[in-house]
């Protein structure tokens, strides 16, 4: 994969940085800075706030910190494998990548299967059985 001339640099360059562990994610920025960022996932984060305006939830309730502290930390397993805000995103990236027209379902993933984790996965199709 990183000898593919197709791949664009920064691409490469994100992709080697993830498989390193060297993407500075909230769960990271959480412990450098606890009260300027939440170590929650910012999409879900987003998502949940959103949800909880469309309830009336305000934030001097106290239903509005603890619903929030109950999301997922963001983590490279979670932004890449398990978020659901990106997984449209992610599986265009992984056909792309793939070079597949059609959705496979799981079949192809950018990161490898769920159960390998970010640092021992790598780009590959997975052939459907």
């Amino acid at each position: 994969m990183w000898g593919n001339n197709w791949l664009n640099t920064d691409f490469r360059a994100f992709l080697f940085n993830l498989m390193q562990g060297r993407l500075y994610l909230n769960n990271v920025l959480h412990k450098i800075r606890p009260a300027k960022n939440r170590q929650n996932c910012t999409l879900c984060l987003i998502k949940g706030k959103r949800e909880l305006e469309d309830r009336g939830v305000n934030r001097e309730q106290p239903e509005y910190d603890y619903y929030l502290n109950l999301l997922p930390v963001e983590t490279a397993r979670h932004l890449f494998w398990e978020c659901e805000s990106v997984q449209g995103i992610i599986q265009k990236v992984n056909r792309w990548i793939c070079g597949i027209e059609q959705d496979r379902g799981a079949s192809c993933h950018l990161m490898g299967p769920k159960n390998l984790g970010p640092l021992q996965s790598t780009c590959y199709h997975i052939p459907q059985s």
